[in-house]
C-alpha cells in the first residue's frame, strides 16, 4: 500500500513540475490599452482600439414645454416634447489631410400637431407612436448631418454654404435659416489665416418656400413646381479670426412650372398651364463680432439678405414661419400668359448673446422682412392684399448651474404677416410663442 501511494504521489510532483515548466514557456499576453486618448482634433477625440482613426462622440438630451397663441379651437395651445441626438465624428490622418467622416441622428417626440420643419430639421427615417386623433406630430428618427470631408471636398447631408455659421444655435425658434442642412456636393479652398472660398451644387428642393424637404410640392399653394431639373448653385467667401468671422454667399435657384399651374388669385379667368423656367437669386452679407468688451462669450450677428426667385434663401418667412395663412409666398406666379414672373424680398436681422454671468446668459433677435409680389398681381389682387413687411423678435434667457447643463425660457412673437382681408376679419395680426426647456449636453 505504501508503494502505491507513493507512486501516486511522485506522478502528481512530476505532473506539476512539467506543467509548471510549460508555463513558463508560453508568451506573456500584453496589456490591452482599450481607449487611448487623441488629442489631435481637440477635446473629446480617442482613438479607435486597433486603428489609427481617431472618434469623438457627442450629444445632447432635451425635455420642452411651449405655449403658442392658438387663433382657434382646434389648433394646441400648449405641447410637450423630448428630444435627443447623438453626433459621431470621425477623423483620419492621411497624405491628402484630414479625411473626416460625420454622422448625427437625432429623435424627439411631441403631443402637438406643429410640423417639424418650424423647429429644427432633419431626414425622418422613421416614424410612429402618434398621440391622440389630433396629433399629426410622431415620434421621429431623423439625420442631422450625414457627410464626409476629404481634401477641401464635403459630400453629403450638412449645413448649406449660403447660411452664416455658428449662428443662434440657442434660440428656439431663429427668424432665419441658418444651420439648414442641405443634400449638397462641395469643394473649400483655404488661403490661410482664417480666409476660404466655396463653391457648390446642393439640392434646390430644400429651398422652395414653405416645403423644406425633397417631398415633393408640400406647402406651395400658387406654383406647383415641376421635377428638379438642375440643382442650386450656392458658393461663399468667408473669413472667421479673433475678432469674430463674417461671410459674403449668392445662390442660382431653378424655378422650373410643371405644366398644371394654376393662376395665383384666380382673376384672370381661372387655371394657367405654364411650361415655362426661370431662374432666381439669392445674396447675403454676415458678419459676427465678438464683444469682450462687455463680457466673455459675448457677440454680435448681423445678416443682410435679398432674394429674387429664390425665397426660401431668406429664412423663415411667412409660410415657412407656420404664422402665415395666405398663398403669397412662393419662387414666382404664373402670368396670364403662362409664363413665370419672380418674387422679391430683403431681410436684415440682428442678435446679441450677453453673459450677465459665466452661468446665466441671454440672446435678443430681431428681424424685419419684406416681400413684393410681382407687378400684375397687385393689379390682380382684388380685395385680398399682399403681405409685404413683417417682424420677428426673440428673447431668451439661459441658467447653466454645471457645464453643459441649460435651463432655458424663452419669448418668440411674428407681427405684421396676415393679409389685408385677413385684418379685415378681425384675425390678429400678431402671435406669441414661449418656451421652456432644460438639455443635457455631452
Amino acid at each position: 500500500m505504501k508503494t502505491v501511494k507513493g507512486l501516486l504521489l511522485g506522478s502528481a510532483a512530476a505532473f506539476v513540475a512539467m506543467s509548471g515548466a510549460q508555463a513558463a514557456d508560453l508568451p506573456m499576453a500584453a496589456p490591452v490599452q482599450y481607449v487611448k486618448v487623441c488629442d489631435t482634433y481637440g477635446a473629446g477625440f480617442f482613438y479607435i482600439p486597433g486603428t489609427q482613426t481617431c472618434l469623438q462622440i457627442s450629444g445632447f438630451a432635451k425635455g420642452q414645454f411651449r405655449y403658442d397663441q392658438p387663433f382657434t379651437r382646434i389648433g394646441n395651445a400648449i405641447s410637450f416634447r423630448a428630444q435627443a441626438g447623438v453626433n459621431f465624428d470621425v477623423r483620419t490622418q492621411s497624405p491628402w489631410g484630414t479625411v473626416r467622416a460625420y454622422v448625427g441622428i437625432g429623435t424627439y417626440f411631441q403631443s402637438n400637431n406643429t410640423s417639424i420643419n418650424q423647429f429644427f430639421w432633419g431626414t425622418p427615417l422613421t416614424s410612429a407612436g402618434y398621440i391622440g386623433a389630433n396629433a399629426a406630430v410622431p415620434n421621429i428618427v431623423y439625420i442631422t448631418n450625414a457627410y464626409v470631408q476629404f481634401a477641401g471636398l464635403t459630400a453629403g447631408y450638412t449645413m448649406s454654404n449660403f447660411d452664416f455659421p455658428i449662428a443662434f444655435p440657442e434660440v428656439q425658434n431663429t427668424p432665419i435659416s441658418n444651420l439648414l442642412p442641405v443634400l449638397q456636393v462641395a469643394y473649400t479652398a483655404s488661403f490661410g489665416n482664417g480666409f476660404s472660398a466655396t463653391i457648390g451644387v446642393e439640392d434646390g428642393r430644400y429651398r422652395r418656400p414653405g416645403d423644406f424637404t425633397p417631398s415633393g410640392n408640400a406647402g406651395i399653394s400658387v406654383l406647383n413646381q415641376g421635377a428638379q431639373e438642375m440643382p442650386d448653385i450656392v458658393g461663399n467667401l468667408r473669413v472667421i479670426q479673433g475678432w469674430g468671422a463674417a461671410q459674403l454667399s449668392a445662390a442660382i435657384h431653378q424655378v422650373r412650372a410643371g405644366g398644371a399651374t394654376a393662376n395665383p388669385t384666380g382673376a384672370f379667368g381661372g387655371a394657367v398651364g405654364s411650361w415655362d423656367t426661370t431662374y432666381g437669386f439669392a445674396v447675403q452679407g454676415a458678419v459676427r463680432i465678438n464683444l469682450p468688451m462687455l463680457a466673455p462669450g459675448d457677440d454680435i450677428v448681423l445678416t443682410g439678405t435679398y432674394a429674387d426667385g429664390a425665397m426660401g434663401y431668406i429664412g423663415f418667412g411667412p409660410t415657412n414661419s407656420g404664422g402665415f395663412f395666405g398663398a403669397d409666398y412662393t419662387d414666382a406666379f404664373v402670368t396670364p400668359g403662362g409664363k413665370l414672373s419672380t418674387m422679391s424680398g430683403w431681410q436684415v436681422m440682428a442678435s446679441l448673446k450677453h453673459y450677465w454671468t459665466p452661468n446665466l446668459r441671454s440672446n435678443f433677435t430681431i428681424a424685419y422682412d419684406t416681400d413684393t409680389v410681382p407687378g400684375f398681381v397687385k393689379a390682380a389682387a382684388v380685395p385680398a392684399g399682399q403681405t409685404t413687411s413683417y417682424i420677428t423678435s426673440a428673447v431668451n434667457i439661459i441658467w447653466s448651474p454645471i457645464p453643459n447643463l441649460d435651463l432655458g425660457l424663452e419669448a418668440y412673437n411674428q407681427t405684421g404677416f396676415r393679409t389685408a382681408v385677413q385684418k379685415a376679419a378681425g384675425l390678429p395680426d400678431s402671435k406669441w410663442t414661449f418656451i421652456s426647456w432644460i438639455q443635457r449636453n455631452f
